[in-house]
């Protein structure tokens, strides 16, 4: 029998080729606070935060690394998509270690710095798209003044930030191995939403060809469909999650 892991999703992270236009979108246009940004192992990040406490990441190629081209190639064979789902464990080295022997295929980890553990899921092992298994040790308030960042808060108007949804040709197993990486999971053969309690981030999931449909969901705003450049979101005006439910 497969072995749960404790875990609690963190943020939801997209690529795009560069930060500027979507940085500008979801901060700027949306009114998402700033959490962090920076840059690291050839890639930017800016994390953008959303009411209620929700995390968007945005990743780019680092102009300024050599090792840019990881990402420049992932962005190449896949163009500007989610590129993992981020959840915080307590121990990566345990929870990597717990995965792999139940036949999880692990990308790599990384546990030499003793401030930061990361080790990464490979996505035909978690419901299609890459899975970060994280660890710091100071919350996101010490990370940013660790850093010398200047964090914000939302705007009052900004949305909220629900999750991301994608189509996939078999729930049934999104739904196994979601639960194996510690979340729960309602749904049937047609859609499911993926949570983790306490956590207001979901993970929703459709019927269909693999990634054919992938959206990032706002609750707030009227239908925006974009490039993940400029900001992929669609959101319906002011529904509760059982309405989402019944509209996948």
């Amino acid at each position: 029998m497969s072995v749960m892991i404790p875990s609690a999703i963190d943020h939801i992270a997209i690529a795009v080729p560069r930060p500027s236009a979507a940085v500008s979108r979801y901060r700027d246009e949306f009114g998402g606070g700033s959490v962090a940004s920076g840059r690291r192992a050839g890639i930017s990040i800016d994390q953008i935060l959303f009411p209620p406490d929700s995390k968007l990441e945005i990743v780019a190629p680092d102009p300024q690394h050599p090792n840019r081209k990881h990402m420049e190639e992932f962005l190449a064979r896949h163009g500007s998509v989610v590129h993992h789902v981020t959840l915080r464990v307590d121990s990566v080295a345990k929870c990597a270690k717990t995965l792999a022997r139940d036949g999880v295929r692990m990308l790599g980890a990384s546990t030499s710095d003793p401030r930061y553990h990361e080790a990464f899921v490979h996505p035909a092992d978690a419901g299609g798209v890459m899975v970060q298994l994280s660890w710091k040790d100071v919350d996101d308030e010490g990370w940013a003044r660790r850093y010398g960042h200047v964090s914000s808060r939302p705007r009052e108007s900004a949305p909220r930030f629900l999750g991301a949804r994608w189509s996939h040709q078999n729930l049934r197993m999104v739904a196994l191995q979601w639960a194996r990486l510690g979340a729960r999971v309602v749904g049937d053969d047609y859609s499911c939403v993926v949570d983790w309690p306490k956590c207001a981030l979901k993970l929703f999931y459709v019927s269909g060809g693999d990634r054919v449909v992938e959206e990032l969901l706002f609750e707030g705003i009227n239908e925006v469909k974009a490039s993940f450049e400029a900001g992929p979101a669609v959101a319906t005006q002011g529904h509760d999650d059982a309405r989402l439910r019944s509209s996948l």
